[in-house]
């Protein structure tokens, strides 16, 4: 078995130090009030979370988004802390520093099963789980998600999403697969669906597991690994059809915003979540639409993903990995990524909460190769990177402390071309009088 080569009590204790350290780097937002974005709609001026009825969660559609679970658990913390923001931001943060943990779990499970030779030794798995856990955990991209109460349903399908993967590769690994695994891995799709409909994504996420690591597409029939895929085709494809029907009034027709212009806002789109993966500096609350979406950047966007096209495709013979995980970066990010156009925003930090999986683990695994020839070169690595990362999550973090601070933070980077952070800002201003 691949993980007879792992200290499992080692790799637990490591990997709750950094969950803790995910949840750390965010207690700052402890002192975050609400802001005026989205906060009232879903929490301060809700009448449905004043009770822990499910009926009105489940009957009711708020601000063009039906997500039952996540109006579930604002009504769990109104019944703690009534409209004490505190609470919410603490749940937000358990939240997420639980899922740093269940990163890491991933993590070792998707590199054993890709290290079937035993290449890798376990210290390296290991660490390589934890570097995963902590880009993920401590990343400044994090902050929207974290640090926003109204974005609660990130951190929330991010838990059930990650639960439904663990599940499915315990199913994925063994020869006849395990019923209990596959009847968890579709409930916690399901929870992760009534969390966020972002999460229509994991039936074709499956299969590029089955692809990659798990080997299953030369195991067996093509026609059993899609027919156990129908449940989770048929509960997104409803959960689609209800989250449409949700935002219809939300959604801009394409008048408004021509094909054409949604193509190049969502090439953009993928290239620019990748760069601020890579240089997370200027990162704003909300992104205003290109005002040329055929410019310069549109350019360097298409030649950059067309190269990791070429790349996927010649290196998918002999290193499925790169396929894989660009693939699943695609495919995870294509609901958000502006062909439908909701919210008039060209971009959004908390569409990357767990899209960028597929540049953070292709990455552990290359730490594992470095700490398997310098283990002290690979913890000085690991360390460096956590705290500058650390360090801008933590400056970021009072960007969403109140109305007033999250409005100057746009009008800061986008003077002039969010109409909406200068009306927001006035009406704050005039209530502190």
């Amino acid at each position: 078995m691949p993980f007879e080569r792992v200290n499992k009590a080692t790799f637990h204790i490591f990997a709750v130090i950094a969950a803790a350290a995910s949840g750390a780097v965010f207690l700052g937002a402890l002192g975050n009030g609400f802001v005026s974005w989205d906060d009232p709609g879903y929490v301060v001026e809700n009448p449905f979370v004043r009770t822990l009825a499910p009926g009105p969660a489940f009957t009711h559609v708020v601000l063009s988004n039906w997500h039952p679970l996540t109006m579930l658990s604002y009504a769990v913390d109104f019944g703690f802390w009534g409209l004490d923001p505190f609470g919410y931001h603490l749940t937000n943060i358990v939240i997420h520093a639980i899922n740093a943990y269940l990163v890491a779990v991933l993590t070792l499970k998707l590199l054993t099963d890709a290290d079937k030779a035993g290449k890798l030794s376990g210290p390296a798995l290991i660490y390589a789980s934890i570097f995963s856990a902590l880009v993920f955990g401590v990343h400044p991209l994090r902050v929207e998600s974290v640090a926003w109460v109204a974005e609660r349903k990130d951190v929330l399908y991010g838990f059930f999403y990650l639960l439904a993967l663990i599940q499915y590769m315990t199913y994925g690994r063994r020869k006849n697969g395990w019923a209990a695994s596959y009847a968890l891995s579709f409930v916690f799709f399901a929870l992760a669906i009534m969390s966020k409909p972002m999460a229509v994504t994991l039936p074709v996420v499956l299969l590029i597991l089955d692809f990659y690591p798990l080997g299953r597409f030369n195991a067996g029939p093509m026609k059993k690994l899609f027919m156990e895929k129908v449940p989770f085709f048929v509960l997104s494809a409803a959960s689609a059809i209800v989250t449409l029907w949700a935002q219809t009034k939300a959604i801009a027709p394409l008048k408004a915003v021509p094909f054409g212009v949604r193509a190049a806002i969502a090439v953009r789109a993928y290239a620019f979540y990748l760069y601020k993966t890579v240089l997370p500096a200027g990162l704003a609350p909300f992104y205003p639409m290109p005002v040329r979406p055929f410019d310069g950047a549109f350019v360097i966007s298409i030649f950059a993903l067309a190269g990791l096209a070429v790349l996927s495709v010649a290196a998918a013979r002999r290193a499925r990995a790169v396929p894989a995980a660009f693939l699943y970066y695609l495919v995870t990010l294509l609901p958000v990524v502006g062909l439908v156009q909701v919210g008039g925003q060209a971009a959004a930090d908390r569409y990357t909460y767990l899209p960028l999986l597929g540049v953070t683990v292709p990455l552990s695994a290359g730490a594992a190769l470095v700490f398997d020839r310098s283990r002290r070169a690979a913890v000085i690595i690991l360390v460096a990177i956590t705290l500058a990362l650390s360090a801008l999550t933590i400056r970021q973090v009072p960007v969403w402390k109140d109305s007033l601070a999250l409005w100057s933070r746009v009008i800061d980077i986008y003077a002039g071309r969010v109409a909406l952070s200068y009306v927001d800002r006035g009406a704050e201003l005039s209530a502190l009088g």
